[in-house]
C-alpha cells in the first residue's frame, strides 16, 4: 500500500469512526429517552392509577403507544448493526495503527 494509499484509507476510517460515533450517540439516547417512557408507562399499568395523575397518563399513554410502533424496533436494529460497524472500523484502524 502506497503512502498515498494508507492517508487515504486512515482518512476515510477517522471519518467514519466519527460519524458512527456521532449516530451511536443519537441513537443511544433515543432508545434511553424511550425506555424511561415505557418503564414510567409501565409503572402506571401496574398501579392502574390512571385517575390521580390523568394529564400526566394521556401524555404517557401516548407516547408509550407511539415506541410500539416499529419505529423503537428500527433504532435497535440500527444500533446493534452500527455497535457492529464500529467494531469493525476500530479493528481496521487498530491494523493501521491509529
Amino acid at each position: 500500500m502506497s503512502p498515498a494509499e494508507k492517508d487515504a484509507a486512515i482518512l476515510r476510517i477517522v471519518k467514519d469512526r466519527a460519524e458512527a460515533r456521532k449516530t451511536r450517540v443519537l441513537l443511544e439516547n433515543e432508545i434511553k429517552e424511550a425506555g424511561s417512557t415505557l418503564r414510567a408507562f409501565g409503572e402506571t399499568l401496574c398501579k392502574l392509577d390512571f385517575d390521580s395523575n390523568y394529564p400526566h397518563v394521556k401524555e404517557w399513554t401516548e407516547r408509550s403507544l407511539a415506541l410500539l410502533s416499529p419505529q423503537l424496533a428500527s433504532n435497535i436494529r440500527e444500533y446493534v448493526e452500527l455497535r457492529s460497524k464500529m467494531k469493525d472500523l476500530d479493528s481496521q484502524a487498530e491494523k493501521l495503527g491509529i
